[in-house]
């Protein structure tokens, strides 16, 4: 009995050691980018991203759980506007928009509570191209402070996940302008 608890003792050890080499191994720091061009002008293409309730038409988020509670600002639009959502598939959360500059740019704050803490900037950049088109640039960046979170990053593809649902959304928001 001795010799198969002290077995046991060893596996947990080495199983414990293995994780904590892997998750020293992930990133301190993420960055997930993802761009689509859109046949519309860069005017039209901005209130759907700058605007949190029009989110609703296009987020990827959205799609995976429509019974997501939210909840907005006074304004959805502009600094200082803010949703919080809450959602069983999604986890819980806040996003801030913290920076504007009109047709161009947004900057949000992202603060996640649920399934795990953490806080995030996303940023959407919008461009006319040279033939009258629209290029969305959405960009997610965060980091990875803690065991838990390098661990969590490195075992559930974070950045994969991140970069799905941003090609989802762009794809979504292509869709509803162009339809």
């Amino acid at each position: 009995m001795k010799k198969v608890f002290g077995i046991a003792i060893s596996l947990i050890v080495l199983v414990v050691a293995g994780l904590s080499v892997f998750a020293s191994q992930q990133p301190s720091e993420y960055e997930v980018t993802h761009s689509v061009i859109i046949n519309k002008g860069q005017s039209e293409v901005f209130p759907l991203v700058a605007d949190l309730q029009a989110w609703e038409s296009w987020s990827p988020w959205y799609e995976k759980d429509p019974a997501m509670k939210r909840e907005f600002s006074e304004n959805t639009r502009g600094v200082g506007a803010s949703m919080t959502w809450d959602s069983e598939e999604v986890g819980k959360g806040k996003q801030t928009i913290t920076d504007v500059v009109d047709d161009e740019a947004i900057k949000m704050e992202l603060v996640f509570t649920a399934p795990m803490e953490g806080k995030a900037y996303s940023f959407f950049k919008i461009k006319s191209t040279e033939d009258g088109q629209t290029q969305v640039s959405w960009r997610m960046e965060g980091k990875n402070d803690s065991f838990v979170k390098k661990l969590f990053y490195g075992l559930m593809d974070v950045k994969g996940m991140i970069k799905q649902d941003f090609e989802k959304g762009l794809s979504n928001l292509k869709a509803r302008l162009e339809q």
